[in-house]
């Protein structure tokens, strides 16, 4: 078992991890070896905001099968979705108005994640 230490570095790696294309196989090691999956980092952000922000269906997946909370809102209120939308992640985006995301959900600039695409 991983002491507190190397979880909180796991912790640190799984958000660093879930930006990475080849890394689908590490950060569910880590989330199975106890990462916390709704941990955030310096930034307020979760794994499944970086995963949705760069196109990762596959880690976003995983993760929602440990129970991430999707709807987790970063600093400025956006959600997963919100990214998806923001960087044209497409699948992502259809993955998760699949699972019920709040299409019309506003972040801190009045901006919801139609407003983000349509950018």
């Amino acid at each position: 078992m991983p002491n507190p230490v190397q979880l909180q570095n796991q912790h640190v790696l799984c958000h660093q991890q879930a930006t990475v294309c080849a890394c689908a196989s590490q950060a569910v090691e880590l989330v199975a070896q106890g990462a916390e999956p709704n941990t955030r980092d310096k930034a307020g952000l979760t794994p499944s905001h970086y995963a949705a922000s760069k196109g990762h269906l596959d880690i976003l997946q995983f993760l929602a099968t440990k129970g991430v909370d999707l709807e987790a809102e970063d600093p400025r209120g956006r959600t997963a979705f919100h990214y998806a939308a923001a960087s044209g992640a497409t699948e992502v985006a259809r993955w998760l108005i699949g699972r019920s995301a709040w299409l019309d959900s506003y972040d801190a600039e009045d901006d919801t994640p139609l407003h983000l695409a349509a950018r």
